[in-house]
């Protein structure tokens, strides 16, 4: 079955996009070919034209398509479905033809005449075509035309200069009437109407034409009024799309795209302007191709732009804000010659007149490297056998056998004869090392070493042009064919003679080798195939095929086809892969496939039914026979304007005299269809033949697969949520996307547990396989399940990566797809990393100080700042071992001095800093001078205990009887400081000294409250106040201080995270106090005059510092 056509892209029409913009179609001949722009991927719809394609449209929906051909008889196809369902004769060339936006009417311009068109349904009909209007108003050719946004009004141009807009409706609109708009000197290429207040006309000397509507005055005709009721259009801007002024630069096509209000012009000289309206601001130029663009297309977005040259076969999508082409594509500009497949069967080699090889993409469809190291046609082009060994070789008329890199993609050996040839045939042995070519002047046959590159043998012996070459796989044999009617079998290896001569009533024209390297196959130019023995040199079958490739009558042929025995011979043979069928082709639109065993013809094909080509009618028609030939020799009603264009440039180029009415050369002579080379594949399910029209690749079909599911007729959303719900997963699965509704395929593929995906996964069918990465890909688009979808797609790689690697195309663009989503993902997730990095590095040195602060937090002389604990407060480590007493809590055991002065018998030392997390608790520690430290509270609540309750009260019981007891270094330096505390400035230090030790043994103290708090609050708070006025007596203000004023009591509150940077940063007075409480203390201080007046006044004067 017909799979693709590869060889040519664009012959002559116009190219459309798709609604959805993804996809380009072009005319290719009388054929339709879709460019998926979005996975670079090419298909050939299997519906011809009787002609080539003149014009195609499609409609807003994308449901519809029409493809006219030359002679008016128009095509009309489902698109999605890919079927034919009517044909209809408008019996005239149409130049343009477009639906309107609301998706009803089709106009088309046939000729003079407009014809307006209700749409066709979907379903076959017996009328599809059902004419709306005929307008006729034109002197000339409708060349261009387009609706109105509201699809009410239909703006055409033709060749007599003239634009006229015409309504389409009669119903509520009485009293409108046409408007004709003369202001242009050339034929109208493009008619614009994005709005009803603005047209663009734009022409064929390069002239644009700004249209506006406006209202009457009120002193103009009330006639003209009635007749318009819309305004008078008035010429607005004129513009000039070409800055250069010759006379040869013309406009051949143009487009417009409402959305991004960008004109796109195409020129004779091969290049394309870019153009945004209204103001006409110059945006690209770019030259594209020497021969002239035949077409142009803007897709839906605005953001790509399609051009064809009919010229060179060339098209391409140009994406013109990145600068850069999504789609560069080029035909043989001649004859396609010969071609080859790839060893794998993934690629195929073509060669032809044009002097260059290309590779093409049997999946694709698309060439993706041209080779034009060449000077001359290529002859032969073979792949190497050897498995791994990438390279190709060509053969050319230039006297040259170049061998090219498939890695590198260059030609890294060049293989030349000793004295000028040319090459007609090649052929490479199996381990690849051996390179022979067939020479077409001198019949002798080269051998050179691949990689030596040097000139091995010459081989000589035939009488005639060496037609063929083929090496035998398992035999050291080397067979030639030639036009001396011989084939000849060389051994390479050994000798330079001749091993077996086979004779042959005919000249031999081609020469075929088996798969296994015993069998021979000749094809001779009486029409005959010849089979034979290749170890004993005997025949051992005959087929005469000259009936089955006779070919139709050309119409420059006087005789009839039964008279004529020219053409009847087959110039390509192939065998299949099995060998057990063969593959023959000719000068013929037929391309027959035989059985050797049976002997007997399978199947033939017919390459083309394309009537523009010469040799497809088998008779002709006796009234097209006139004295001086054939009609379709003569008239040129068939060709597009560009080619009359370069005939009629031809004409006038001639030299005066030189002109003679009914040459040959101003006839003009249809290309012949034939077939120049056939080739099987090598896995044996496909096979490709070179035509007239390019590359035709045919192929089992395989997209038929049979599904039990589709027999179940009871598949609602209801049976599937009830499936899901039994627990049968797989098929509730693939009931749904029997379904296809999104919400529905997403609430059950989200509805599949973890833990049973891999057995869903394990089962489902192959059918269903591409359908399951298509939603996966969809799916992780938007979804906050990435792990559930990434262990989708693991599970499907490990149970079907066989079947992904060697199945069908479509699977590629659902894997591309999956490979895109997962790469995003990965990308976002690595740049939220990247700009995140340095908090990542905040957090885990947090965490690890906190690890440390809880591991050290009962060790000794260190305070830990962390979320748990404000402040922990331990021993030094000073080697005490921890024996100092504890301080009790009416000593102040919630204070910590915030800063360290330098003390009063080591002013001569250095100056040392205590870092903000550690405290010394001995003040034999301190070192420096050192002054009255600014004592900062410290919350107690979660602060930890490490003694006993019993222990705690006990200690508090001796401090309040005698003073007796436990007694450390710091109690008694207590005692002295209370003794002398009005001794005057020389005690200073001694006070600061207490204070340092109070806070460096509160930790003890701090850690037993935490336990009794809410039993001795009141207490600890006088024993506090107590503190802070014996402290603060030392202080000295030289101000004089005013009279204080009563403190309010502030309430109990809890506890407050203090950071280290809030520690440095908060002054004394702003950070938490605990409330003051009297204590026995202050009862004590009170009964003594001279004691409570000291108090009061170093209350005020620390109140004061504070």
């Amino acid at each position: 079955k017909f799979s693709n056509l590869c060889g040519t892209v664009y012959k002559q029409g116009n190219v459309i996009f798709t609604p959805d913009g993804n996809t380009l179609l072009s005319p290719v001949g009388n054929k339709i070919t879709a460019f998926d722009l979005a996975n670079h991927t090419s298909v050939t719809l299997p519906i011809e034209n009787h002609y080539n394609i003149a014009q195609i449209a499609i409609s807003p929906d994308g449901n519809l398509l029409i493809s006219i051909d030359v002679t008016g008889r128009a095509v009309l196809i489902n698109f999605r479905r890919r079927i034919l369902l009517n044909t209809f004769n408008f019996k005239a060339r149409p130049r343009c033809i477009q639906f309107c936006p609301n998706n009803k009417y089709v106009a088309i311009g046939a000729g003079k005449q407009l014809l307006i068109y209700k749409k066709p349904s979907l379903t076959k009909e017996f009328r599809p075509f059902v004419l709306k209007k005929r307008i006729v108003s034109h002197t000339d050719d409708i060349t261009s035309l387009t609706w109105s946004s509201d699809s009410n009004f239909i703006v055409s141009g033709s060749k007599d200069c003239h634009v006229q807009i015409n309504p389409v409706k009669k119903l509520n609109m009485k009293g409108i009437m046409k408007v004709n708009l003369m202001g242009h000197r050339a034929k109208i290429m493009g008619v614009f109407f994005p709005d009803g207040e603005n047209m663009y006309t734009i022409a064929h000397d390069c002239v644009l034409l700004h249209w506006v509507q406006q209202e009457y005055a009120d002193e103009e005709d009330e006639k003209a009024k009635r007749k318009t009721r819309r305004g008078k259009w008035v010429m607005k801007a004129r513009h000039f799309c070409s800055e250069k002024t010759g006379a040869w630069i013309k406009v051949r096509c143009a487009s417009y795209n409402h959305s991004s209000k960008l004109l796109t012009v195409g020129f004779s000289n091969g290049q394309f302007g870019l153009y945004e309206l209204p103001a006409f601001t110059h945006l690209q130029t770019l030259s594209v191709s020497e021969k002239g663009i035949s077409t142009c297309a803007v897709s839906p977005s605005g953001d790509w732009l399609a051009f064809g040259s009919s010229a060179f076969g060339q098209l391409l999508v140009w994406e013109w804000q990145a600068e850069t082409y999504v789609m560069k594509q080029q035909g043989h500009f001649y004859d396609m010659n010969t071609i080859a497949y790839s060893p794998d069967g993934l690629l195929i080699a073509s060669g032809g007149d044009d002097s260059k090889v290309k590779l093409w993409n049997t999946r694709t469809g698309f060439c993706f490297v041209t080779f034009s190291e060449h000077n001359s046609a290529i002859s032969a082009v073979q792949f190497s056998p050897r498995v791994g060994h990438q390279v190709v070789f060509s053969a050319s008329l230039d006297g040259t056998v170049r061998a090219f890199d498939l890695i590198r993609y260059r030609n890294f050996r060049i293989f030349t004869a000793p004295t000028p040839v040319q090459f007609g045939s090649l052929a490479v042995d199996q381990s690849g090392d051996i390179v022979c070519a067939g020479t077409v002047d001198t019949y002798e046959i080269f051998v050179w070493s691949v990689q030596t590159g040097k000139l091995l043998e010459v081989l000589a012996g035939h009488e005639g042009p060496v037609s063929g070459l083929a090496f035998s796989s398992s035999l050291p044999y080397l067979a030639s064919s030639s036009w001396d009617r011989t084939c000849r079998l060389w051994d390479v290896y050994e000798g330079k003679k001749a091993r077996e001569k086979l004779e042959l009533s005919s000249d031999v024209l081609a020469v075929a080798m088996r798969p296994d390297g015993k069998e021979l196959c000749t094809s001779s130019l009486d029409g005959s195939l010849t089979f034979w023995d290749v170890e004993n040199a005997t025949i051992t079958a005959t087929i005469e095929g000259r009936n089955d490739i006779a070919a139709g009558r050309l119409a420059s042929e006087a005789r009839s086809l039964k008279n004529n025995s020219a053409r009847k011979h087959f110039t390509s043979i192939s065998y299949s892969a099995d060998g057990t069928c063969l593959l023959a082709g000719g000068k013929s639109k037929w391309v027959c496939l035989y059985n050797i065993e049976q002997r007997i013809l399978l199947r033939k094909f017919q390459i083309s039914r394309n009537l523009s080509l010469d040799g497809i009618l088998d008779t002709i028609h006796s009234k097209k026979l006139t004295e001086a030939g054939n009609e379709a020799t003569l008239h040129t009603d068939y060709l597009s304007d560009e080619e009359g264009e370069l005939q009629r440039d031809r004409e006038f180029s001639a030299l005066p005299g030189a002109k003679r009415g009914g040459s040959a050369g101003q006839r003009n002579l249809a290309p012949m269809a034939r077939t120049s080379s056939v080739q099987f594949s090598p896995t044996g399910r496909s096979w490709a033949a070179a035509g007239t029209e390019g590359l035709l690749i045919y192929t089992l079909d395989e997209t038929l697969l049979f599904d039990p599911i589709d027999l179940d007729i009871d598949i609602t959303p209801g049976t599937v949520l009830s499936t899901l719900s039994r627990g049968s997963y797989l098929r509730a699965l693939i009931m749904s996307f029997k379904l296809n509704e999104k919400p529905l395929i997403r609430q059950v593929f989200e509805g599949i547990p973890h833990d049973e995906v891999q057995l869903v996964v394990r089962q489902i069918p192959t059918v269903h396989l591409r359908r399951t990465l298509e939603f996966i890909g969809h799916y992780m688009e938007d979804t906050p399940h990435v792990e559930f979808a990434l262990v989708w797609c693991m599970h499907i790689y490990n149970f079907h990566g066989h079947v992904l690697r060697d199945g069908p195309l479509d699977m590629v663009a659902a894997l591309r797809n999956v490979m895109k989503n997962v790469q995003r993902l990965s990308d976002d997730i690595a740049k939220i990393c990247d700009e995140n990095s340095y908090t990542l590095q905040y957090f885990s040195a947090v965490s690890a100080l906190k690890n440390t602060g809880d591991d050290d937090g009962v060790e000794e002389g260190e305070i830990n700042l962390d979320d748990d604990e404000d402040m922990r407060m331990g021993d030094n480590d000073d080697g005490m071992d921890g024996h100092d007493e504890e301080l009790g809590d009416e000593e102040g055991w919630n204070t910590i001095p915030a800063m360290w002065g330098s003390d009063a018998e080591g002013d001569d030392q250095e100056e040392e800093e205590v870092p903000l997390t550690r405290i010394k608790k001995s003040a034999r520690h301190t070192t420096g001078a050192t002054r009255a430290p600014a004592s900062i509270p410290v919350p107690s609540e979660d602060a930890p205990s490490t003694t006993t309750h019993e222990a705690d009260k006990k200690g508090r019981d001796k401090s309040k009887g005698k003073g007796k007891g436990k007694v450390n270094t710091t109690a008694k330096s207590k005692a002295s400081t209370e003794s002398d505390d009005h001794s005057g400035e020389e005690d200073a230090s001694a006070n600061e000294d207490e204070v340092v030790e109070k806070a460096s043994t509160s930790s003890s103290s701090t850690k037993k409250a935490a336990t009794t708090r809410s039993s001795r609050t009141t207490k600890a708070t006088a024993a506090a106040t107590a503190t802070k006025a014996k402290t603060a007596a030392p202080v000295v203000v030289e101000e004089p201080s005013p009279v204080p004023s009563p403190v309010p009591t502030p309430t109990p509150r809890k506890s407050k995270r203090i950071s280290t940077k809030e520690l440095t940063s908060l002054a004394p007075s702003a950070l938490p106090t605990e409330p003051d409480t009297p204590s026995r203390h202050t009862r004590a201080a009170s009964s003594a005059g001279s004691a409570s007046s000291s108090s009061s006044t170093s209350s005020t004067k620390k109140h004061k510092t504070k």
